[in-house]
């Protein structure tokens, strides 16, 4: 199902935003794509700004060394499903991590997410996403030009056992395929310059991010 996602927006307050930072980078020379500078500052830093500003609270999914997330002061939680890695493995772990910190995250009933290697995302995306999600009460994914971008989501708690169950199942483990399988509703977004979801996975996306910001086409 596809929606405008021009439609009036609601509150992103009511949910809480996990950056995906568990990648391998293999495509970026197995580097730490987290901290490659993107207009002079880290990666991750366009990124938490972005989702800081459209979510209740913060946490960060790494199956990496978490250490290189201390000065951030945000909860790094591990991925902890043993040889999976993946963005399904770290919205499960921290939903499993979630329940067993209830009383501290009881008021959030929703999960925000972003991958770390976004740096451009709609600052709005989480309050359009939450529109359709509170209408229809199921996940919300976003789109753009066609294409669907699983890994920017709204997921509801009430996910965490079907994610356990389709991990567990045999066969391939896709984002796109979970979110398929819960008739996730997607918000299509306009890309007037530069697609707003366009991801860094090498060098030469980087060497483009970086253009796009000297060049000022670059989302605000």
């Amino acid at each position: 199902m596809f929606l405008d996602g021009s439609e009036t927006v609601s509150q992103g307050a009511d949910s809480i935003g996990l950056v995906l930072a568990g990648g391998q980078s293999s495509r970026f020379g197995n580097r730490d794509k987290c901290f490659e500078l993107l207009g002079g500052r880290p990666l991750i830093d366009h990124v938490l700004d972005r989702a800081n500003s459209q979510v209740g609270d913060l946490l960060v999914s790494s199956d990496q060394n978490p250490e290189r997330f201390k000065e951030k002061g945000i909860p790094v939680i591990p991925d902890g499903i043993p040889d999976y890695a993946g963005p399904l493995a770290g919205l499960l772990s921290v939903l499993d991590w979630m329940e067993g910190n209830a009383g501290q995250f009881r008021q959030w009933g929703w999960i925000a997410t972003f991958p770390v290697d976004c740096p451009f995302f709609p600052e709005d995306m989480v309050d359009r996403l939450m529109t359709a999600a509170k209408d229809k009460g199921q996940p919300v994914i976003a789109a753009s030009n066609g294409r669907a971008h699983p890994v920017f989501g709204l997921w509801p708690r009430r996910i965490r056992q079907p994610l356990r169950a389709f991990i567990d199942a045999p066969g391939r483990h896709r984002l796109l395929d979970f979110s398929e399988s819960m008739d996730a509703v997607t918000v299509s977004f306009k890309a007037p310059s530069i697609d707003p979801f366009f991801n860094i996975n090498t060098p030469d996306d980087l060497e483009c991010a970086n253009q796009f910001l000297a060049d000022g086409c670059a989302p605000d």
